[in-house]
């Protein structure tokens, strides 16, 4: 029977860490545009920032929910 390690250094308990950096390349580019706007072209806007920033989300909890953290879950 084979044992996995969790992430941990064998015989010293501690985890290894992977650098951010890379990581950091596969982090999508995000553009953010400011516009203040109010009647119906600031509720159309409104709709539209709710669809986006729900659809981050659960990109985000597919990352958090994935074996590894660099895949969708399943």
């Amino acid at each position: 029977m084979t044992r996995k390690n969790n992430g941990r250094k064998p015989g010293t308990g501690k985890t290894n860490s992977t650098p951010r950096a890379m990581f950091e390349e596969q982090i999508p580019d995000a553009e953010i545009e400011i516009r203040v706007v109010d009647g119906a072209e600031g509720e159309t806007l409104a709709l539209l920032q709710a669809r986006v920033l729900w659809e981050v989300t659960r990109w985000q909890m597919g990352q958090n929910n994935s074996a590894n953290g660099q895949q969708e879950a399943a």
